[in-house]
């Protein structure tokens, strides 16, 4: 079973749009705290049609991955249209999560560690309008603004129960 936990009993608030989001790449290499790098990866970011595309890979030395998708709307304040992640190989355990606003729903398949049974869930899911899964760049940037506001954001997760 997977369960949704609520994010935070208190409610964030959508953050603005000041400087529409636009085409990006980058290459990224992700370092442990003695330096090495242990992912190298790419980050691109497209709009499209009113809606803004941002796909992260990394692709750790141990062979595992990180995809992460994210679809934004920008029309005055940021809001999540859409999120896909997986997860798989050595470093992680199977984890293939998404949400979508359109349709209301999510899919999930989990696996708490690697000998465990991979767990799959879907059902409804209303997602908040200060939901910012897959947005961690764009919110970093505004971030201290939000904190000296006493402003949050929301992200979900989606944890696998065992069932006894």
């Amino acid at each position: 079973m997977l369960a949704l936990p609520s994010t935070s009993a208190l409610a964030g608030t959508p953050i603005k749009v000041r400087l529409i989001e636009g085409n990006s790449r980058g290459f990224l290499v992700l370092r442990a705290l003695n330096g090495n790098a242990i992912a190298h990866g790419e980050l691109t970011q497209r709009p499209r049609g009113g809606r803004v595309e941002s796909h992260l890979v990394l692709n750790f030395k141990d062979g595992s991955l990180w995809d992460e998708r994210v679809t934004f709307s920008q029309n005055d304040v940021f809001r999540i249209e859409a999120y896909r992640l997986i997860q798989r190989g050595p470093s992680f355990p199977i984890s293939e999560i998404s949400i979508d606003r359109r349709t209301g729903r999510f899919e999930a398949r989990t696996q708490e560690t690697k000998s465990d049974e991979v767990k799959e869930a879907n059902g409804d899911l209303e997602m908040p309008a200060d939901l910012y899964n897959g947005m961690a760049l764009q919110t970093i940037l505004i971030s201290r603004k939000l904190a000296r506001a006493g402003r949050r954001k929301r992200w979900i997760s989606l944890t696998a129960l065992s069932r006894r």
